[in-house]
């Protein structure tokens, strides 16, 4: 779009008129000033405009009874040179004594957009209006030398440098800056300085209400041309009236003489609306609507404030500052890193003593377990988890287990290794079913199951890059069907294949962890909104985080407790408290301990100790619910002997335990758990890895209620591929 400006014919060259009497704001000292007290065309100024009534007297003014209102009307086109673009400007003729190669000037001046002010909106040809403007000389117009600009993302100042022509914001020559949105019913306060030239000794500095906001070096006249001064109202025609108020416009050869508050009434200011508590995004909202930018963001840790929320602002809310100005926030990073201390040794103590040792060294007593003892007496420590000289965050729980005295302990069920989810329902039947993967050839296969038959057997797409394994499955869209869950060890890409039972509906990507220490752990229900999640765990920082889940996007991600020991792994993921949302079960394969976390979302709600098992032939194989309560139960394999076992659990307490039929042929494996006749009691399907077979254990309960026979599936690079 042309922006070109022109005047109706050569414009006369005069010497300036003296100032008008000035009120207290204005210095006796100015060369030049206008404060629009008895007429718009007061101080010798002219008007292009359609009618004499396009520029009215208004008031108040900026420090005076009176200002200048410029208004278009739609249709007020083809005025002075404006082509189809509308205008109403108020023009101070050429003189010797401004806007000439070599002078050095001081220029101020007060803006305001009223109420019903119609700002330039966005459109498919470029919007705009000038509001004040140096005007280059020459009868075939240019662009302005110097130009306050208003666009549809808010108000620009522009400069055209040298001997350039320009037209547009790709032009040589053209030099802009953004200085912020528009804001209606409030006086902008411009103080410029200039000093005219063709050449590199030119400068243009430009001041809103106080803070400094352009400083430009370099040419600022056209070759062989001086410029005058345009209070404008000029835009593009938006077929709306236009209204622009103006007051107070004074040029002088100091900064003193021109600087607002020389003498009169302080520069208008606002006040800091009260941010603290709000999110960044929210508060940096907040200032703008009040006129006002947000400056430096500072982050600093707090265990009150919220990560992400505003913790102060400076200045202080309700402190009045001028228009525009810049707020500064200190924003939470979230809680600092817990001090680490050890744990104390306890073992043998009274059960007072040994709480009394832990809140000395910053700790807390956590679960209390009692458990017979031969040689430990009654009412004293037999251990202490995590142990004695474990470094630990500070006010951790260390959870003791107390002598109650001779009494011979019960048989401890085995110990957890868990699997991810139980129920891999693809067809939505309320039965499970079986996904396998050749992990020679990339090949992937759906067994549809009505109890051991195979309804159908779908092939679903060959991923032949061996690097892509099925990191797990669960229903991530909510629509009551198993999806695919595929991560790629080397990369760190993950993607998800929407199921419609044995149909790839659609695929997502989510993002890419570029660093392959993470690895995906667990998929389940964390928030309780009906959509799967995915826990991650790092194999080298022992950091672990959850990403919840809507469909293929993440819509927001926890980090949770870090558990730096490696030897310490996520042994499953399930609901163990029956609220809805998935639980996670750690185990630690040195020493055979066990631990519950019950999970509030992203948040540990609560940990407990469980039993803890030293025999490590024994390893979790799967969790499922088997007594139909709504909680997750733990199935247990002894690699060594052949028997399985149950525990039955209640949060992170074991209510019973049973021993189920032992399988001592080892070539026999549990790979997965999952309610394969749909009667919401979980089964047990396994694999021969020798002979391909396979076979289902319908339970009921801690009992195998029968044993039915799936078809065999070679054996050469086949796996079932979710445990």
């Amino acid at each position: 779009m042309n922006l070109l400006r022109a005047i109706a014919g050569a414009v006369a060259i005069c010497v300036l008129a003296s100032p008008q009497p000035a009120h207290a704001q204005i210095s006796p000292n100015a060369v030049w000033s206008c404060e629009f007290t008895n007429s718009p065309t007061d101080c010798g100024l002219y008007l292009e405009a359609a009618a004499s009534t396009r520029a009215t007297l208004v008031g108040p003014g900026r420090d005076g009874p009176t200002a200048v209102q410029l208004t278009t009307q739609p249709g007020d086109i083809n005025i002075a040179g404006s082509g189809s673009n509308e205008r109403a400007d108020l023009v101070l003729a050429r003189s010797s004594t401004y806007c000439n190669q070599g002078q050095d000037e001081w220029w101020a001046h007060s803006l305001m957009f009223p109420p019903g002010y119609v700002p330039p909106p966005v459109a498919s040809v470029w919007n705009w209006g000038a509001l004040f403007d140096f005007h280059n000389s020459s009868p075939g117009g240019g662009q302005p030398n110097f130009m306050v600009y208003a666009t549809p993302t808010g108000l620009e100042l522009h400069m055209a440098g040298g001997a350039n022509t320009v037209n547009r914001p790709s032009d040589p020559g053209y030099y802009s800056i953004a200085i912020g949105p528009i804001t209606k019913n409030v006086w902008y306060d411009f103080v410029y300085h200039v000093k005219w030239s063709s050449g590199s000794d030119g400068l243009f500095q430009a001041w809103l209400n106080g803070r400094q906001v352009m400083n430009y070096s370099g040419p600022n006249l056209y070759v062989s041309q001086s410029c005058y001064l345009k209070i404008a109202n000029y835009h593009t025609a938006l077929g709306v009236p236009v209204s622009v108020a103006h007051s107070r416009v004074v040029m002088a050869h100091t900064q003193a003489d021109v600087q607002i508050g020389s003498g009169g009434t302080p520069p208008p200011t606002v006040p800091v609306p009260n941010v603290v508590g709000q999110t960044q995004a929210a508060a940096t909202s907040a200032l703008t609507s009040a006129g006002l930018t947000a400056g430096t963001v500072t982050q600093q840790s707090s265990t009150t404030v919220a990560s992400g929320n505003v913790i102060s602002e400076s200045p202080a809310a309700g402190t009045s500052v001028a228009s525009a100005s810049a707020v500064n926030l200190v924003v939470s990073s979230g809680a600092p890193p817990p001090t680490q201390v050890a744990v104390p040794n306890v073992v043998g103590q009274t059960q007072a003593s040994a709480t009394s040792a832990l809140t000395s060294a910053g700790l807390t007593a956590g679960t209390v377990t009692q458990q017979s003892s031969t040689t430990v007496a009654s009412g004293n420590v037999i251990s202490e988890s995590p142990a004695a000289g474990t470094s630990v965050a500070s006010a951790s729980a260390v959870n003791l287990v107390v002598s109650s005295g001779a009494t011979p302990p019960p048989p401890p069920p085995p110990p957890p290794v868990v699997t991810k989810n139980p129920v891999y329902d693809f067809s939505g039947s309320g039965k499970s079913d079986i996904l396998w993967r050749n992990s020679s050839t990339g090949q992937n296969v759906l067994w549809l199951m009505n109890g051991a038959t195979v309804a159908s057997a779908p092939a679903l797409p060959t991923v032949a890059n061996l690097n892509w394994i099925i990191a797990g499955a669960g229903d991530f869209n909510g629509d009551g069907k198993a999806d695919i869950l595929w991560h790629n060890q080397s990369t760190g890409q993950s993607q998800i294949w929407f199921m419609n039972g044995g149909t790839l509906s659609s695929a997502a990507d989510t993002y890419t962890v570029s660093d392959t220490h993470w690895a995906i752990v667990g998929v389940g229900d964390f928030d309780g909104d009906g959509k799967a999640d995915i826990l991650w765990r790092n194999k080298s920082t022992g950091q672990n985080a959850i990403w919840f889940m809507n469909g293929g996007s993440i819509k927001s991600t926890a980090n949770i407790t870090t558990v730096t020991d490696q030897n310490w792994t996520v042994a499953g993921v399930g609901d163990f408290s029956g609220d809805g949302k998935a639980d996670i079960l750690w185990h630690d394969t040195v020493t055979g301990q066990n631990q519950v976390w019950l999970m509030n979302g992203g948040t540990v709600a609560s940990s407990a100790a469980i039993l803890t098992v030293s025999d490590l032939n024994w390893h979790v194989v799967g969790v499922g619910d088997f007594d139909g309560d709504g909680r997750v139960d733990i199935l247990l394999r002894n690699g060594s002997t052949g028997q399985n076992a149950i525990w039955f659990m209640n949060g992170a307490t074991i209510v019973s335990s049973t021993n189920i039929q032992s399988v001592t042929d080892l070539n026999w494996k549990i790979v997965s758990v999952g309610d394969y006749n749909g009667d919401g009691q979980a089964d047990i399907l396994w694999r021969n890895g020798s002979t391909g077979q396979n076979a289902i254990f319908f339970m009921n309960g801690g009992t195998v209620a029968s044993t039915l026979y799936p078809p065999s599936q070679p054996v050469a690079g086949w796996s079932v591929a979710l445990h």
